[in-house]
């Protein structure tokens, strides 16, 4: 069964607070790493990314070193299609989250090449540090999944996921309305939930709800932190970004199934 090291928890002191504050929080180690990663005046190293995080954790939390680390990829080597970089975290042999990863293209040189997308999945990381509640109902999915039947169950949480709610690249043109194919996302969600209780059914539908509400503040961070764009062009910049992605259309989607799902157990 997949666990959390507790060695990778923030100090509870730290990550108390409503989901607002936690999100200021959010907000504020990121703008940690970003300031320091400016002053140090250096190439964008794995190295030089990793003592920003680490330097800016301890700062903040006086937390140990190592909880995050950068993995240096090629474009060919991303999973997804049309994915610039992903977060991820590293498994121990005991099944234990052992640290979380920033995995982003570097250059031949071993030198970022995509600051922006570097800063959308070190908001995803620190959203899970931050977030504790949330990680622990991905585990939950993730491990009843796999407790039913297979790996393969798995992947087709996921599989809809980024079949249906997210997608990695923008659907259509710049300034166009996504269309989201709410018939078919119904069919195909009925039809991979037959056999499930109602209870997990909504465990996977608050999964879905959270993955999408994260990269939600994730886009707004990316954008936030693109050479260029001040305060006051984010907001539009995130609107089009969500039109492009279908992001609060694929949200809007899930939280109509949740609440028939909810009123169904309650019953």
């Amino acid at each position: 069964m997949l666990k959390i090291n507790p060695e990778t928890k923030l100090p509870y002191n730290f990550i108390k607070g409503s989901v607002a504050q936690r999100t200021q929080k959010v907000r504020l180690l990121n703008k940690g790493v970003y300031n320091k990663i400016c002053s140090c005046n250096a190439p964008l190293t794995k190295e030089v990314l990793e003592d920003a995080i680490s330097n800016n954790l301890m700062d903040l939390t006086q937390y140990r070193k190592g909880i995050i680390k950068v993995k240096p990829k090629t474009i060919a080597e991303l999973p997804v299609a049309g994915a610039r970089a992903y977060a991820g975290a590293d498994i121990d042999t005991d099944l234990n989250i052992s640290c979380y990863t920033i995995n982003v293209p570097f250059n031949k040189d071993g030198i970022l090449t995509d600051l922006s997308a570097f800063m959308h999945e070190l908001t995803h990381v620190h959203q899970e540090l931050l977030e504790p509640k949330v990680i622990t109902r991905d585990l939950a999915v993730f491990n009843q999944e796999l407790n039913q039947k297979s790996l393969l169950n798995c992947v087709s949480v996921i599989q809809f996921f980024y079949k249906y709610l997210y997608k990695t690249k923008p659907l259509v043109p710049n300034g166009t309305d996504c269309h989201f194919p709410k018939t078919l996302a119904g069919i195909d969600w009925k039809f991979r939930t037959r056999h499930k209780k109602s209870e997990d059914k909504i465990n996977i539908l608050q999964f879905y709800r959270y993955k999408l509400n994260q990269e939600k503040l994730a886009y707004e961070e990316q954008i936030r932190y693109t050479k260029g764009v001040n305060e006051e062009i984010i907001e539009k910049a995130f609107n089009m970004i969500d039109k492009q992605l279908g992001l609060s259309k694929a949200q809007e989607f899930v939280e109509n199934k949740l609440k028939k799902e909810l009123k169904k157990a309650r019953k």
